[in-house]
């Protein structure tokens, strides 16, 4: 994804301006949750494999997801296929689901 969807200008900025990214292993993410970490086992309760995009309020409820296997099908030309996917000279359309997917969810910024 960072090749990908996650290195788009555009995706970049909306990451920026209205969310705090952050990345967990399964196997970190189980074992603050295991230890009653809260938000830990919020997320964790939410976990797709093998890896999810998981968006939360600031408060630390789910929202939703992006599941990059099922809906993000383009795959940037430097990465591997996974099946179903495609080379995708750019990541227009991962970029298409991943801001109509915020905005749904989100709203349109002010």
């Amino acid at each position: 994804m960072r090749a990908g969807l996650l290195s788009q200008p555009e995706v970049i900025e909306k990451v920026n301006e209205r969310f705090v990214s952050t990345t967990i292993t399964i196997f970190d993410l189980g074992k603050l949750a295991q230890s009653g970490v809260e938000l830990a086992r919020r997320v964790h309760a939410h976990w797709s494999n093998p890896v999810s995009l998981m968006f939360l309020t600031s408060d630390g409820e789910f929202v939703t997801l992006l599941n990059p296997v099922r809906e993000l099908t383009d795959a940037h030309p430097d990465t591997g296929l996974r099946r179903g996917q495609r080379h995708a000279p750019g990541a227009e359309n991962n970029s298409s689901v991943f801001l109509e997917c915020v905005n749904r969810y989100f709203g349109k910024p002010r």
